[in-house]
């Protein structure tokens, strides 16, 4: 029979007619193991890497029936022949006597909703996660999983304690740590012995939010490019393979808990190609992450270290994807950002899941996972708020209860009541805002048809005081310093209010217009009509702290340094104990402070030196910082006249009258620069971002872009999508 072969994400796996062990690094000899595959170098070597088994199973391959022979003949062994004595407290128990520990697993990925899995029956040759569903097919999937809060920091918290937000204390990204008295999983595991480690791919998970305690080695290195606003992360893979070289260094013997956290599918989506080209782009980044966990999971065999494992593949939230007009998540607490996939996979020849491809219905929660492993591996309980799953893998349901559900973002953000709801036991969702909203989750699980009334007041204030909220958070806040606040608000993740505990403070169902504004991607549209949009959302809104600090940086942008203190000085004086607010004002202040006096002292000396095209230039660049745009202008063609073939002096007079919105103006003195001797890549890229971007001719600024390219010149984000044609909708041709 001839080979068949696939290209997946630069791996090409062989389909061989009949199964052969390999030999090489990181073989699998598994029963049943029938594909190999092969990775190209840079250099374009061909390398022999990882057997690709059909299902993790033991080395041995013994099966179950095998084993439980031999464990009841081993035990008949030690009774007739008379055993070894009671250990006491003298005579330790012999290592060789012990049961091995298990090792432990824990993948998670970011923001992934449980109805974007690949649905049970799905032809392998048209599922986004066939790697999922085949540890699905040996394990046990919770159908009804929800994450008590739809952010990253509180959910993993969660995980890692089996205690709500309220307990934990990590209540929202970016501005709290878990609390100090809180026991995790990593400690825990750590004083039973076990190597511990973790390797996230998102600053949002970094040390400082107090997520590494207990672990051995925690691993949160993701690369931060200087004055890249984006959240720092790192591609699946390069996690995967990180966590793979720590698995090379560890001790073979000890057992070992590692938790891998794969950002992937979170927003901005950028999935490799193969997957872009088969799946839409939030499914195309949930296979990514699907193949990065084979990739770890296969590795992990290959080192013997599925043997005898327990594997939990989740996440930490769901993402909106528009529903309720939330475009992201962090925002609301419905379904669509709390339902989340949940599985239990061990060793086949382990026992530990008695009902392989069993879907247990039921209110499992991510707070159940502490408690579950616990249980699994034996070590002592500890307060949770969460059950452990243990009994249900045998494939009965999860028992009915009432789980609490939280997001607090919306009163950091913008100052709006906390979310706080109730997913009660009778499978109604109730939220307790300003204006109440309960929901029958079998008949509507979309949750659009609020059948809340007046007569379901009692009933709700008795439901909603069975669990603590802690709010506002007495403690555990931290201050973040101005760069990381830039890269959390470029996820979507705002802050900048004190809450208050008032029944009388909005609702957040009426901000939801100006989240989806801040959340949406406002770097590839033309800054002013950005700029109306915001003024116009203040007009309704207010002098929002999120809202003020976004106009302040696209003010920036657009050389407006007096309009931004302005508007900064009125934000001040509506939130006067805003430290944020006040201390941008008093940067700005005194930056504009520093142009006037530099300004002043060159009109000084130009009296005396009237024709110094180097003052002339140099006055026209402060007024243009200065917000004076047409003085500016007026010394920049002073310059000019002196010394005409100064390039860089008349590209910033095309650029001050772009500010000043004298765009015929601006047009012809940015052709006029693209004709002169001189003309360098780096005034190619500025002029044609410039007449594509902002002045709204396509053809001109495309044909200057590609003109920096080919000279070499530095093409940022903008660029590249006005290259690629993104903007053809918003930037029509000339």
């Amino acid at each position: 029979m001839a080979a068949r072969a696939i290209l997946v994400d630069g791996v090409i796996y062989q389909k061989k007619a009949t199964p052969e062990p390999t030999r090489g690094l990181h073989t699998v000899n598994a029963p049943g193991a029938a594909a190999r595959k092969r990775t190209r170098d840079e250099a374009g070597k061909t390398i022999r890497a990882a057997t690709i088994p059909k299902s993790w199973r033991s080395r041995s391959g013994e099966s179950r029936v095998a084993r439980r022979a031999r464990l009841l003949l081993a035990t008949l062994c030690v009774a007739a022949c008379g055993g070894d004595p009671e250990p006491t407290a003298s005579q330790p128990v012999p290592a060789a006597a012990t049961t091995p520990q298990p090792n432990v697993v824990l993948v998670t990925w970011d923001t992934v909703r449980a109805d974007h899995i690949a649905a049970p029956g799905t032809p392998r040759h048209l599922t986004h996660t066939p790697h999922w569903d085949r540890l699905a097919a040996e394990g046990v999937v919770f159908v009804e999983a929800r994450s008590p809060t739809p952010m990253t920091l509180p959910s993993h918290a969660s995980i890692l304690t089996g205690l709500q937000p309220p307990a934990h204390g990590a209540r929202d990204n970016g501005i709290f740590t878990l609390r100090d008295s809180v026991s995790t999983l990593a400690g825990e595991f750590a004083a039973a012995g076990y190597q511990t480690a973790a390797f996230v791919s998102a600053e949002v998970l970094g040390q400082r939010y107090g997520l590494a305690r207990g672990f051995d080695h925690y691993d949160d290195y993701v690369m931060k490019i200087p004055g890249v606003l984006t959240v720092p992360t790192r591609k699946g893979r390069e996690t995967a393979e990180a966590t793979l070289r720590y698995i090379d260094k560890a001790d073979p013997v000890r057992p070992i808990f590692i938790w891998v956290h794969l950002f992937d599918p979170h927003r901005e989506w950028d999935a490799p190609e193969f997957f872009a080209d088969r799946f839409d782009p939030y499914r195309a980044e949930i296979a990514y992450a699907d193949s990065q966990t084979a990739l770890l999971l296969d590795g992990l065999a290959g080192r013997g270290r599925l043997d005898d494992a327990i594997v939990i593949v989740t996440s930490d939230h769901g993402e909106s994807l528009g529903e309720h007009g939330e475009a992201t998540h962090s925002f609301f607490a419905y379904d669509s950002t709390l339902r989340v996939p949940l599985l239990v996979w061990s060793s086949p020849s382990s026992e530990r899941v008695a009902q392989p491809g069993a879907r247990i219905p039921g209110p499992a929660s991510l707070v159940d996972i502490a408690p579950t492993l616990r249980e699994l591996v034996g070590l002592a309980p500890q307060r949770s708020d969460g059950h452990s799953l243990v009994a249900q893998l045998d494939g009965s349901p999860v028992p009915a209860r009432d789980l609490p559900i939280e997001s607090v973002a919306p009163a950091y953000g913008y100052g709006t009541r906390p979310i706080f709801g109730v997913v009660s036991s009778h499978g109604e969702a109730w939220y307790d805002l300003p204006r109440r909203e309960r929901y029958d989750l079998a008949a509507d699980p979309g949750q659009l048809q609020n059948l809340y009334t007046d007569a379901d007041a009692e009933r709700a204030d008795a439901l909603f005081a069975r669990f603590r909220r802690d709010w506002p958070p007495a403690s555990g806040r931290i201050e973040l310093d101005a760069a990381s606040r830039s890269r959390l608000e470029a996820l979507g993740y705002v802050t900048g209010i004190d809450p208050i505990d008032d029944a009388s403070v909005e609702d957040p169902k009426d901000w939801i217009g100006l989240n989806s504004f801040l959340a949406r991607k406002h770097l590839l549209r033309p800054p002013r009509s950005v700029l109306a949009e915001a003024r116009a959302l203040r007009e309704q809104y207010g002098l929002v702290p999120v809202l003020v600090e976004f106009e302040v940086h696209l003010l920036s942008t657009m050389s407006r340094s007096a309009d931004s203190r302005a508007l900064l000085a009125a934000a001040v004086q509506a939130y006067p104990d805003n430290s944020e607010l006040a201390a941008k004002l008093a940067v700005e202040t005194r930056r504009l402070d520093m142009l006037t006096t530099r300004a002043q002292r060159i009109e000084r000396e130009l009296s005396s030196n009237p024709d110094d095209a180097m003052l002339l230039r140099q006055l026209a660049i402060a007024l243009h910082m200065q917000q004076d745009f047409k003085r500016a202008a007026e010394f920049y063609r002073a310059s000019l006249a002196t010394a005409p073939d100064d390039l860089d002096t008349l590209q910033n007079l095309g650029l001050v009258l772009v500010a000043d919105e004298r765009n015929a103006e601006a047009i012809e003195v940015l052709e006029d620069l693209m004709t002169r001797d001189g003309y360098t890549a780096e005034h190619a890229c500025t002029a044609g971002r410039t007449l594509a971007f902002q002045l709204l001719r396509r053809t001109r600024g495309v044909a200057a872009l590609e003109e920096c390219r080919a000279r070499g010149g530095h093409l940022g984000e903008l660029d590249e999508a006005i290259l690629s044609g993104l903007r053809e909708d918003a930037i029509p041709s000339s």
